[in-house]
């Protein structure tokens, strides 16, 4: 399995983000997108990013920082 991050999609007041684990973009992209609209923020047709996360070596990974 992959870890996919992505901190562009629609949220209900300001950022959000999101991590997936799949094993293929794509399979990250449609679990994404069926979570999203459950929560009634209807990924469907609203663009977003995936990042790909190199999980073989320690690390941290700040996804939003605050900073707009």
């Amino acid at each position: 399995m992959k870890v996919w991050t992505c901190n562009d999609h629609k949220g209900f007041y300001v950022g959000a983000c999101s991590v997936v684990v799949a094993d293929t973009e794509d399979q990250a992209r449609e679990l994404l997108e069926q979570e999203l609209k459950d929560r009634g923020l209807s990924g469907s047709g609203n663009p977003f990013t995936l990042n790909l996360l190199d999980v073989s070596i320690p690390c941290a990974h700040v996804l939003i920082d605050g900073d707009y």
